[in-house]
């Protein structure tokens, strides 16, 4: 998430920048097609290969994660994994990424790797999305 992992104080230099270097500069989050969450796919820095992020919102208990989106369901680490599973398949992801909070933390990711086999990435506290540009977006560093 390099590029657009961003500050707020950064927004200013941002501004005078071209369309296609803020493009570079942000995400475009994508719905999935069962309409449960959104996501984007990207490479982490160590590994130049596929990686499935997927945005939402995690709960307190690590329970259940739930799509950014009016009418998404809560789901459970397995349920997820069904949700995701084909566009793992479709996109040759080799690992996920949740953007979402706390999944880090509860024990969700761990579960929802054991589902699906594959490294799960998640944080341990709150994450912050900020729509930088119309359908384009910063995951806000922590000060």
């Amino acid at each position: 998430m390099g590029q657009y992992r961003r500050s707020l104080g950064e927004l200013n230099s941002f501004k005078a920048l071209s369309i296609s270097e803020k493009h570079e500069q942000t995400v475009e989050l994508v719905l999935s097609d069962d309409y449960q969450y959104q996501f984007f796919i990207d490479s982490p820095s160590h590994q130049p290969v596929p990686r499935l992020s997927i945005v939402g919102h995690g709960d307190k208990g690590g329970k259940t994660f739930q799509g950014d989106i009016s009418g998404a369901h809560l789901l459970t680490p397995f349920q997820l994994a069904e949700h995701i599973r084909p566009k793992i398949m479709r996109t040759g992801a080799k690992s996920v990424r949740l953007v979402s909070c706390r999944t880090g933390a509860t024990g969700f990711a761990q579960a929802l790797s054991d589902e699906l086999r594959l490294p799960v990435k998640a944080p341990i506290g709150t994450v912050t999305i900020f729509e930088v540009m119309q359908g384009h977006f910063w995951m806000l560093k922590k000060l």
